[in-house]
């Protein structure tokens, strides 16, 4: 701890040089005179202090950059079929849940059962479900050879017809029967659709989900957070299943990642016979997941690393972090911001996050400094005066209203503490990733919080915009002690999303899922509204929340609005 003596003297230095810099001591001709200094040291060191100074408000763009997307329809010939097609329902006193499903739009017209044997097959009434919805409908009981007709027909009248079964949709029917033999249905469909389109029987055994999550006190202990987010938003959605009649629930096989591998969940999960996964929420773990191809469909709230942006079955449902780091650097551009000195610790995330921000930097005519990299079992204590120095060295050549700190380090809170004990690295705004957005430890902690106020500490977040938000943030802040950020309400929309996939095909099966999850995902708003994914499944961002420390306390600054 440097005396109070020693740090005005600093300050004083520090505020000197910025004056020369700027050449507001115009008075002075030619080279200043060793006196001159020395009056304007003594001035600034002995007029007491006021309140600390503060940053400025941000000023926030108009809008996010929009990257234009096409598509093309192609035009198809609709025809008139009829098939056949068959499927066994297994023995025992069982309701086999017979699924419909076709590979494209189809108008429906007629589906005639025709179930042989010498049992009783029953269908309850209002149990078959369109989309997973609930049909009004009449039971029937039949015995021997029983010829059901759904749709058209005197047996089950589903309402007007044709249905429209879209591609990612089903028709369930669910059948009782008592038999020790396991019986053939032979189901005859009549529908119009195009030329390639295939219709298919199948059965839905709804299992359990598998859930990959570190729960150690790494990343403040980011895992636990994320998977208790997602376990509220597995509770509401079970709610909602009991609420509509249904007579199964979402269940989670949970595996710790820091006492197991990933390919150690895998090959387990086979065994049971798991394919579906929430999680896991880092991008290293769900990059392991994605190499099993595509016998697996994962939702990840936090896998954001845009090298995971591929045609496969990893959905996430949050932002890429080139998407975040773009629009970071375009607000400090945008604020007349010059040049910026990364601090990020040695990891695979911040490693990746730093280089999106700088890369998106560099491209707006900006300027990266030589950024400090925080190796393991480095202190950021120990890299303080290394930071402090560079600071008033980029100050000085810049002047320091130019100068920004990207800051990524694993603990932010203790940098910023730290910081705060080096006069001048309160003098340039400092900025953080969305992982800290809202971090209520920040502002909690005396230090962080003076220090957070002093250089105005920036960071984006996803807008919430559904009809929950409210509702949901408030659960997450109070089960987590953590003010809910966009990646809890992701997380929280996982378990929703992967549901009611599953609940709207009637499936399990990755194929399936991996073609109706961005078809939920864009007509499902809950949270964080309308999340559209784009063509390799990866959410699209949407509007951004600009928030600041000011007063010592988060600020909603503004939003950039996407249109």
């Amino acid at each position: 701890m440097k005396s109070g003596l020693s740090i005005c003297l600093l300050i004083c230095k520090v505020k000197l040089h910025m004056l020369l810099s700027k050449h507001i001591i115009k008075s002075m001709s030619g080279k200043p005179k060793y006196w001159q200094l020395c009056t304007v040291l003594l001035l600034v060191c002995i007029v007491p202090p006021v309140a600390m100074a503060q940053q400025e408000p941000l000023n926030v763009p108009n809008a996010l950059t929009t990257h234009a997307e096409t598509s093309v329809q192609d035009a198809r010939s609709l025809l008139l079929w009829t098939d056949t097609l068959y499927h066994t329902i297994p023995a025992g006193d069982v309701t086999d849940k017979m699924v419909l499903w076709c590979t494209d739009d189809i108008l429906l017209y007629s589906m005639n059962i025709y179930v042989g044997g010498t049992s009783q097959y029953v269908i309850q009434q209002d149990t078959i479900r369109h989309n997973g919805q609930v049909v009004e409908h009449r039971g029937t009981i039949g015995q021997d050879n029983l010829r059901l007709e759904v749709i058209r027909g005197s047996t089950i009248s589903l309402g007007p017809f044709p249905i429209t079964l879209s591609e990612p949709g089903s028709l369930m029917v669910p059948m009782e029967i008592s038999s020790a033999l396991g019986v053939q249905a032979v189901v005859d469909v009549t529908y119009v659709g195009g030329s390639s389109t295939k219709c298919h029987l199948d059965s839905f055994n709804p299992g359990m989900v598998g859930a990959p999550f570190p729960l150690g006190p790494d990343f403040d202990g980011f895992g636990g957070i994320m998977f208790q987010s997602t376990q509220v938003g597995l509770t509401d959605f079970n709610n909602y299943l009991k609420d509509s009649g249904e007579d199964w629930q979402l269940e989670m096989a949970v595996r710790d990642t820091i006492q197991y591998t990933i390919p150690e969940v895998v090959d387990e999960m086979k065994l049971d016979g798991i394919s579906l996964y929430l999680g896991p929420p880092d991008a290293a773990s769900l990059s392991q997941i994605g190499e099993y191809g595509d016998d697996i469909v994962a939702i990840s709230c936090c896998g954001t690393f845009s090298s995971l942006n591929l045609d496969d079955n990893l959905f996430r449902t949050a932002p890429p972090d080139s998407y975040l780091g773009t629009e970071l650097a375009r607000v400090l551009s945008y604020n007349g911001i010059e040049v910026i000195l990364p601090i990020w610790t040695d990891d695979i995330w911040n490693n990746k996050y730093q280089g999106d921000i700088s890369d998106a930097f560099e491209k707006l005519g900006g300027t990266v400094a030589d950024g400090i990299m925080q190796d393991a079992g480095e202190k950021l204590s120990d890299l303080a005066p290394v930071i402090q120095d560079r600071i008033m060295t980029l100050s000085e050549s810049y002047g320091a209203d130019a100068v920004a700190v990207v800051s990524l380090p694993t603990y932010n809170i203790d940098l910023l503490r730290t910081m705060s004990e080096y006069p001048g690295a309160e003098t340039v705004r400092w900025v953080g990733t969305d992982f800290v957005a809202l971090d209520s430890d920040i502002i909690q902690d005396p230090a962080a919080q003076a220090f957070a106020t002093q250089t105005g500490f920036t960071s984006l977040q996803l807008e919430g915009a559904g009809p929950n938000l409210d509702n949901v943030r408030q659960q997450l802040t109070t089960l987590t002690g953590k003010t809910a950020t966009h990646d809890m309400l992701a997380s929280y929309e996982s378990a929703w999303i992967l549901g009611l996939a599953m609940q709207y095909t009637q499936s399990t099966d990755p194929q399936r899922l991996s073609e109706a999850i961005p078809y939920i995902a864009e007509r499902y708003s809950g949270t964080l509204g309308v999340m559209r994914m784009d063509s390799n499944g990866d959410l699209i961002g949407g509007s951004l929340e600009v928030w600041s420390v000011h007063d010592g306390s988060w600020t909603l600054v503004g939003t950039m609005k996407k249109h």
